[in-house]
């Protein structure tokens, strides 16, 4: 399992809670800081957690473009060793030892994704299916073939 921060903006519910409780929330952001410092601190070397951004994928056969960039933001697992991303509305879910690998794993899905759900047709798949079939479709493109 990884571990990240929530998809919510962090400043604005800090903001929001220093306000409402100022001095045990104080105490709490700073545990929690010191963590997150000494985590990073633990991590190998070349294992980094900044944005992963996608932008295409030219992969077995396939040349996919993503309508906006697409950015991922990997955490670490709970061992240390593994970089991990998420991403629920597009059924993005890897890890790697590297963001090298992660890529290539994010990438190896997304064809997986695109030709098993936005392939198909849409009375075959369940309703979650047709869910994460429409998200890809209207997030991703195939560029067709030049002739």
């Amino acid at each position: 399992m990884c571990y990240g921060l929530h998809r919510m903006n962090a400043r604005e519910v800090l903001i929001a809670e220093i306000q409402r409780q100022p001095e045990p929330l104080l105490v709490e952001l700073q545990h929690y800081l010191e963590f997150l410092i000494a985590k990073q601190s633990r991590l190998p070397k070349g294992m980094e957690l900044s944005v992963l951004p996608v932008a295409e994928v030219r992969k077995a056969g396939l040349h996919l473009r993503f309508k906006q960039l697409l950015e991922l933001r990997p955490t670490a697992d709970e061992t240390g060793t593994l970089l991990c991303v998420r991403q629920e509305a597009l059924g993005i879910d890897v890890f790697a030892p590297s963001r090298q690998e992660l890529l290539g794993e994010v990438q190896d899905q997304i064809v997986l994704l695109w030709r098993e759900y936005a392939c198909a047709p849409p009375e075959t798949l369940t309703p979650g299916a047709r869910r994460l079939r429409a998200n890809l479709l209207s997030q991703v493109e195939e560029v067709a073939r030049a002739a």
